[in-house]
């Protein structure tokens, strides 16, 4: 077994690449970076190569967060277009795919989602998540097997979101936090560790990687004040509301459902989280 992970050099991509060393397992990287074994770019797939001696490709790369919705033509070129070219290619190699998507595809008002309930993506970034699972799973390949991965908001300590509470604790002294998130996190560690449990998988599958209840950003917050470098008094913590659409609530729960052929959660506890951080 040998491994490309395409999105090497993302956030997500690069502790999976961790995960794999931790297991001795052998990889190659795939990003549209230089320093990577393979370079690829989801604007321009031309000269793409195929390696030869790997068998897994782990998928993690792509456009999120509001850069999906601001550029909507960029966005769909690199999350659809792009990607359906290059995963054809890989799917035809007879590659074994592992795809990172997102519990996006449910409603993102939806407090609580079943593998049952038949998802309904509200945002255009779930929605371009879902047209790729749908797009690999109808795939007509020969033996490869997908496995797709659905996990809810992934932090630890170098997350975007601490970066912005840092700098505004260090040039406002204070914090703002949206009163209307309520996140089941898990951390990015646990992911790359369940998606390296995914390896060997003879059939195909549809995982949901959840936290194991909600946590509003006043817990996230008092959660994390030991690790983060900084810390602000409760009065300088102010809560504040934005357009839920602007802003989805991401409080996805994903609950098993036992009649679900080849599919399953898997659940971090909050306390599991926050020791991983």
């Amino acid at each position: 077994m040998k491994v490309l992970v395409f999105g090497a050099s993302g956030y997500i991509g690069t502790e999976i690449c961790n995960s794999l060393n931790a297991n001795n397992i052998a990889y190659k990287t795939g990003s549209r970076n230089p320093d990577t074994d393979f370079r690829y770019n989801l604007l321009d797939n031309s000269g793409m190569s195929i390696p030869k001696d790997c068998n897994y490709l782990i998928f993690c790369a792509g456009l999120g967060g509001k850069s999906v919705e601001d550029n909507l033509q960029v966005s769909r070129q690199v999350n659809l277009v792009g990607s359906k070219y290059l995963l054809d290619k890989f799917l035809k190699a007879n590659y074994n795919i592992i795809y990172l998507s997102s519990s996006a595809v449910y409603n993102a008002e939806q407090q609580y989602a079943s593998i049952e309930i038949a998802p309904n993506p509200v945002t255009e970034y779930g929605k371009q998540k879902f047209e790729i699972e749908n797009y690999l799973l109808e795939h007509p390949r020969v033996s490869s097997t997908v496995t797709i991965i659905r996990p809810t908001k992934v932090l630890d300590r170098y997350a975007k979101l601490f970066r912005t509470w840092k700098k505004s604790a260090l040039t406002h002294n204070e914090i703002r936090l949206n009163s209307l998130i309520n996140w089941s996190p898990i951390s990015n560690k646990f992911l790359a560790n369940q998606i390296v449990r995914t390896l060997g998988f003879s059939n195909d599958h549809i995982i949901h990687i959840s936290g194991s209840q909600l946590l509003t950003l006043n817990d996230i917050y008092n959660g994390f004040t030991s690790k983060l470098a900084f810390n602000i008094s409760t009065e300088s913590i102010l809560s504040f509301y934005r357009n839920i659409n602007e802003i989805p609530n991401q409080a996805t729960i994903l609950q098993t459902s036992k009649g679900a052929k080849n599919s399953f959660s898997t659940l971090q506890t909050s306390e599991e989280f926050f020791s991983d951080i």
